[in-house]
């Protein structure tokens, strides 16, 4: 008898975890918090996945590169019995889940109606999530909305959209929004540094133009946008109240270090002593005052002076200063945090700073502190180990000191993440039950969200809050089997406030839609840095089988189907197939060649199309067979595997799922 090990058909989703003991208890705990129902939203009716004819279509499926090496995902080894089909199916599903809290609140720009994202907190918070989700799967026509809404009506100091009237013109501190959708409010730098992202990402993946103008006329730039708005993240301007004698500066501060929002004090008093500074003014918000640290977004500000460098470096010189200055400061914070003790975990809320070189980090409430994991550590996944670090007594950027701060503290948070049980935390287990003490759970699917920094005291059961934020630490440690726990945490499980369906139109609580998403993006190889949106082929190919096993002279037919994730049309496309010895070649279809001598099956494929919006995925896919037969009897398992490759972009071999 022959085993072959490729499967006949996709599995049932099961991916690894602790116990089946485990699942079931979730299941009953699930139902009782997910039985209360809220009053009813209006749903946004329809997504737009992959819409406006992306840069970079999801999904994509691809290995996490950077300067310092390349990090495998569930897309480059796969959950037991998970297929990128699946996979990408979930995710689809889930952005439709996670959209049912938005609404067309009335009007819009050009044909564009305005969108809103339901937040809890009706602030700008929420509008970031809406649209860090909306851009990650490519949805143009939801973002669009969702941009239209917050320039016209949160912006301070713009000129609308909708009627080109000046939006907020007495507000003294800048263009950002508003943070709880009132336009004489202040900024929150939270929601600031998402919108930001979204924007420049919207830049990257569709171009220049949204392709609609606005009242006047004018064409609607997301590239003039997006520098606008990181101009006024880190403009340092005289302030008009007092004479100009005092800077005002965005949402970075003069020392360097993220500020609460575009009014908030500075994390320290350094830059308040201009003999100690060489600024020529102080702030007028100079420190010290504690801050939320889990604003910061070092992985951001990466991406943000990259953009300004590449449009013009001369221009932008300050501005990519301050970016530049604070992704070192914040990743030197975490870098603290991480040598405080043995147990620490990036789960804080806020920092404070005494003689500019000793943080003390303080746990605020989950949903600030859980965050902290976030916007920090994708810096190591999309940048690798910088080479550079700050110093904190000159707060200037030191050069040729490289450093691993992200790097190290998502490594021990992964460990954190897989078996809170484990030395130095030495937790108990968990009763999800309330059955007998005995009955005690451990893993990914029974984490408590609300940590103290030091990795003790959970609780609060908001089931996958933390799978999200902890992805990219998922990632970093390359253990599979964490990411492929907190894969599945985050595919079935989420809190609803109307129940719905129970699945398309079920209506999340706030927090459980994008943070559900981000996990399933970024665990699947589907959350990248932007500046690596550009056009490119990108091929798959996936290999299925009519059986499992076989005797002795019986046929093989093995279904190689292969498709192009990119936006380009892959050139020179080959697949080959090298059989196993004992196989015996008889034919093919699509033009496979057997070659005797080293035993494989070649077909040139040549051009697979890109994908594009008005002609969607169909025309991206193609399909070949092989036929062979078992020369020889044996208990062998057989794993066959293709290989796709093209001249313009990316390839890859097949594993044992179609």
């Amino acid at each position: 008898m022959n085993i072959f090990k490729n499967s006949v058909k996709s599995f049932r989703k099961q991916v690894l975890r602790p116990s089946r003991l485990l699942r079931t208890a979730i299941f009953v705990f699930l139902f009782n918090i997910t039985a209360i129902s809220a009053a009813s939203w209006t749903y946004l009716d329809s997504v737009h996945i992959n819409s406006g004819n992306p840069v970079f279509p999801f999904p994509q499926f691809l290995p996490y590169q950077n300067s310092s090496g390349t990090l495998g995902n569930l897309a480059t080894h796969s959950g037991i019995g998970v297929t990128h089909a699946e996979m990408e199916q979930t995710i689809r599903d889930a952005y439709r889940i996670a959209m049912n809290r938005a609404s067309k609140p009335g009007g819009g720009v050009g044909g564009t109606d305005y969108i809103y994202f339901n937040s809890d907190c009706n602030c700008t918070e929420g509008d970031g999530y809406g649209m860090l989700a909306a851009v990650a799967m490519a949805d143009k026509k939801t973002f669009d909305g969702m941009w239209l809404w917050v320039h016209d009506n949160f912006m301070h100091n713009v000129q609308r959209y909708s009627d080109c009237q000046i939006n907020g013109s007495n507000y003294l501190y800048g263009h950002l929004p508003g943070v709880y959708h009132n336009i004489t409010d202040k900024s929150a730098a939270d929601g600031d540094v998402d919108i930001g992202f979204a924007l420049l990402c919207a830049y990257y993946q569709w171009g220049e133009f949204m392709g609609s103008n606005d009242a006047c006329g004018n064409p609607i730039s997301y590239k003039k946008e997006a520098l606008a708005y990181l101009q006024a993240f880190t403009d340092t301007i005289p302030f008009s109240l007092n004479n100009g004698a005092s800077y005002i500066c965005g949402d970075i501060g003069l020392d360097g270090y993220t500020k609460g929002g575009d009014t908030w004090t500075e994390l320290t008093d350094w830059a308040s002593n201009t003999a100690q500074s060489g600024f020529l003014k102080p702030p007028n918000f100079g420190g010290p005052q504690t801050e939320y640290i889990d604003y910061a977004a070092p992985s951001y500000y990466h991406e943000f002076a990259g953009l300004l460098s590449k449009e013009n470096p001369s221009l932008y010189a300050w501005n990519i200063s301050q970016f530049q200055r604070c992704e070192a400061s914040t990743d030197w914070l975490m870098g603290k945090l991480f040598a405080q003790s043995s147990s620490t975990i990036p789960f804080a809320g806020r920092v404070s700073l005494s003689n500019d070189t000793t943080p003390s980090f303080t746990n605020v409430m989950a949903a600030e502190d859980m965050r902290l994991a976030w916007r920090t550590i994708i810096n190591y996944i999309w940048h690798g180990n910088p080479t550079t670090t700050w110093n904190p007594s000159t707060h200037r950027i030191s050069a040729a000191t490289t450093n691993t701060f992200e790097r190290d503290i998502g490594q021990r948070y992964a460990k954190f993440l897989w078996d809170t049980r484990q030395s130095p935390w030495n937790n108990s287990g968990v009763d999800v039950t309330n059955v007998a003490s005995y009955y005690k759970f451990w893993g990914p699917s029974v984490l408590w969200t609300n940590w103290t920094l030091n990795g003790t005291d959970g609780n609060f059961f908001w089931l996958n809050w933390i799978q999200g934020t902890g992805s990219p630490s998922a990632v970093i440690s390359q253990d599979f089997n964490l990411m492929a726990e907190m894969y599945r945490q985050c595919e079935t499980i989420w809190d609803s406030q109307e129940n719905g369906d129970g699945y398309l139109t079920s209506l999340p609580k706030y927090f459980h839609e994008w943070f559900r998403l981000l996990g399933l993006l970024m665990l699947s190889g589907n959350y990248h840095a932007p500046s690596l949106f550009t056009p490119a082929a990108n091929m798959k190919v996936y290999m299925a089988i009519n059986k499992t096993f076989g005797y002795n002279g019986d046929s093989v037919t093995y279904t190689i189907d292969y498709r192009n994730y990119g936006s380009v049309d892959a050139q020179n496309v080959v697949i080959v197939d090298t059989l196993h010895a004992d196989f015996i070649y008889l034919s093919s279809t699509g033009g496979g060649v057997y070659n005797s001598a080293d035993h494989t099956v070649t077909w040139n494929i040549g051009t697979v199309t890109g994908f594009k919006t008005t002609t969607g995925i169909s025309p991206t896919k193609g399909q070949v067979k092989l036929y062979v037969k078992m020369g020889i009897p044996t208990q062998t398992q057989y794993r066959n595997k293709a290989t796709i490759t093209c001249s313009n972009g990316t390839g890859w071999t097949s594993n044992e799922y179609p």
